[in-house]
Formats: structure tokens, C-alpha cells, sequence
């Protein structure tokens, strides 16, 4: 419906003032429905995790929030109502080490009826302006014009090449040359520290000759373990900016592993090898610069919002561990027991 003058602009759902329900139909459902509804969604934290089952440990103000940030973290944003409850029961404190967890306050909490009403509207406001570009750029992105016009004019290698540089400034990194850009790298996401090899898909991944230039990086990664460990950071990650979009089947066999896992997200595809700890971070649509650093950011978004980052970093650090061992190995001679049967009297 079209907002005019005399329209409100928001509609305000509070479970507390819901008129009810049929029989069959808990709170909790209700609550559900509506995150699935919403535009906007405001938690007010303030300690406590709600009423709770019978047997459970899960408060609803827990569970309530749970499901926002699994299915629209984009759009939640907690305010603290101090001073925040004093955790006292076992729901409680598993509540309030999950907030903490998810690192979701705001700059600061609120104390009084004025304040609160001063911060929800700074975040509504925030909140729209958001959403507003989101849907201004999530319509088809033009590659007919501008840079993207421009990078549409090149051979597969200049693409590449321009689009491994792109990467790089995203990241914050000077790549002057080729050889630079090959080369492993230390970068920060989200103030931690990871080795990341950086490189670019220049056409759709169903373009052969494209998908090729990349092929599967991480099977030369155990020549750069004395560089890793040079580096003192965990790895190896590999940051993958594709020009088109990518799926997850798409990520699955460029890892080649029949045990892997695969994760779309609005940045594009990460995908894990559960057991060679493979990493791989596919940025989707990287038609130009603008793009290209969209993407990262949203990637970067995800791993927070997410918890995931912890993960990667985890995995990266086992990665690292099965490359000093391939690394080792792949040094080591091997005696196959032809020299010492030549040296050996003929019976």
C-alpha cells in the first residue's frame, strides 16, 4: 500500500497487545509469523529470557530472538534497557552469553522512556535508509554501462587481472603486478588476522575457459606453507570473486570433494572441505569495482552476524596444520627399494 501524508508509516506489532488466537496456536507461533512479516524488527534486552515450558531452558524472549537472527539478522537490531538484569536462573545466563556472543548491542543502552523512544527512532531511521538501498540494488545489476561496460571489453585475462586488482583494494592491498596478485596475502577481516589467496572467475562459471584459469588453487597450497608460517596467521582462505553469480553446486565441484559443504548467501557461496579444511569464499557479481566491494562487505556481514568467523578461523588453523604436514612430506625422498635391490647379490 502507497504511504501518503495522512498514512502511517509503520504498522507496530507488540506480542503483549496481540487480542489472541486459536487454541492450537502458542505464542511463540504467533511471534514467528510475524518475524516472517516484518520489515524492521526491535528486540528490547533486558536480561531476561521470558517465561519458559515446563523442562525447558529456553526462555521465549530467547527463542523469539533465535529465530529473527536465523532467518532475517539483517534486519534486527537490540537495544540494551539498563541496568540489565542480574542472571540468576539457568535460562537467563545462557541468554545473555548468547547475546553477548552475537556482539548485537547498540552503542549504548538506554535508562529512561525518553531515551528509549530517541534511539528506536535513530534506529528506524537507519533501518529504512537500508532497506531502501537494498531493494534499489537488488534489481539486475546493468553491466552495459560504466566500469562494468568497460571490464565487459576485455579478454578473459585483462578481466582477471582487473578483477584480482579490484579484489585487492577492497581488502585494503596494493597489488602493482601480476606476480603480486598470486601471491599470499595477510588481510583482516573483521579485525582478525587470516592468509588469504585472492583471485577472480572473469565470466559465468559455466564458461569453461573461464572456471580453468582458476581451476583448484588450494592444491598447491602446501608451497606456501614456509610463507604461512611466516606470515603467523591462520590459513589458507581463498577469496574467489566471481564475474557472474555462483551456486552452490557450482562450489561444490570446484572443491571436488564428496564430503564438503556448501553455504549461498547474499555475498555468494562459502564452501568448506570437512576434511582437507579447504575455504573457499565466492563472491558473486563482481561486475566492477562498486560491486566487487559490495560483496566483500557482505561477506564480511554474514561471518559476524553469522558466528561463523570463529569457524573459518578455526578451520583455517587445522588447514594450516595439514600443510606443514603435506609440506614436510612432499620434501621427503622416497626410497622405493630400487637402488637398494641393484646393490643386492643376484641368488
Amino acid at each position: 500500500q502507497a504511504v501518503g501524508r495522512d498514512q502511517r508509516l509503520f504498522d507496530v506489532w507488540i506480542h503483549e497487545h496481540h487480542s489472541g488466537d486459536r487454541g492450537d496456536r502458542s505464542t511463540l507461533d504467533i511471534s514467528i509469523d510475524e518475524i516472517r512479516r516484518a520489515d524492521v524488527i526491535l528486540a528490547l534486552y533486558t536480561g531476561e529470557s521470558g517465561s519458559a515450558r515446563q523442562g525447558s531452558d529456553l526462555g521465549i524472549c530467547h527463542a523469539e530472538l533465535l529465530e529473527a537472527l536465523a532467518r532475517r539478522p539483517e534486519i534486527v537490531a537490540l537495544v540494551g534497557i539498563e541496568p540489565i538484569t542480574r542472571a540468576t536462573e539457568p535460562r537467563d545466563r545462557a541468554f545473555q552469553a548468547y547475546v553477548q556472543s552475537k556482539n548485537l548491542f547498540t552503542p549504548q543502552g538506554v535508562c529512561s522512556y525518553v531515551t528509549l523512544e530517541r534511539k528506536i527512532i535513530e534506529l528506524l531511521q537507519a533501518r529504512v535508509a537500508e532497506l531502501a538501498t537494498r531493494g534499489a540494488r537488488a534489481g539486475r545489476y546493468k553491466l552495459d554501462r560504466g566500469q562494468a561496460l568497460d571490464w565487459n571489453r576485455l579478454d578473459l585475462d585483462a578481466r582477471r587481472s582487473e578483477m584480482r586488482q579490484a579484489l585487492a583494494r577492497a581488502v585494503n592491498l596494493a597489488m602493482p603486478n601480476r606476480a603480486d596478485a598470486m601471491r599470499l596475502q595477510r588481510v583482516m577481516f573483521n579485525g582478525v588476522a587470516l592468509a588469504v589467496q585472492l583471485d577472480a572467475i572473469p565470466a559465468a562459471l559455466t564458461n569453461a575457459a573461464a572456471r580453468e584459469r582458476v581451476g583448484q588453487p588450494f592444491m598447491r597450497d602446501h608451497e606456501q606453507a614456509v610463507e604461512l608460517e611466516q606470515m603467523k596467521a591462520p590459513g589458507i582462505v581463498h577469496l574467489i570473486a566471481c564475474h557472474r553469480g555462483v551456486t552452490e553446486s557450482q562450489a561444490l565441484r570446484m572443491l571436488g570433494s564428496p564430503d564438503a559443504m556448501a553455504v549461498a548467501s547474499d555475498f555468494g557461496v562459502y564452501a568448506l572441505d570437512r576434511i582437507q579444511r579447504v575455504q573457499l569464499l565466492m563472491l558473486a557479481k563482481c561486475s566492477d569495482e562498486s560491486s566487487t566491494s559490495l560483496a566483500l562487505r557482505r561477506m564480511q556481514e554474514w561471518l559476524a552476524v553469522s558466528g561463523e568467523q570463529a569457524k573459518l578461523v578455526a578451520h583455517a588453523k587445522s588447514r594450516r596444520r595439514i600443510l606443514q604436514i603435506i609440506h614436510a612430506e612432499a620434501r621427503r625422498p622416497i626410497d622405493d627399494g630400487h637402488t637398494r635391490a641393484a646393490a643386492e647379490p643376484i641368488e
